[in-house]
């Protein structure tokens, strides 16, 4: 196997468990929306959005803007997802 394929099947472990986590953190938003919308709670809260980002990007140094730039991403589709959900 050459370095270039060895790499690509450490990438595609990556993404099944990437996959995975997101399909989780969808089903965690779908449930939080529920939440809001009989509690009348205003789906963007962004302290909670800081606080993510800060953890999120507490561990890395070389990727910090890369990891922040995709849980921004991240945190946008899931308000739209939650106000799609809420209406």
């Amino acid at each position: 196997m050459s370095d270039l394929d060895r790499l690509r099947v450490e990438i595609d472990k990556c993404d099944d468990i990437i996959a995975r986590a997101y399909e989780k953190r969808l089903q965690l938003v779908d449930e939080v929306a529920a939440f809001k919308k009989i509690n009348n709670i205003q789906i963007l809260n962004s302290g909670r959005e800081a606080e993510v980002l800060k953890r999120v990007c507490a561990d890395s140094v070389k990727y910090k803007d890369d990891i922040e730039r995709l849980y921004l991403y991240i945190m946008n589709y899931s308000r739209i997802k939650q106000d799609i959900l809420i209406k």
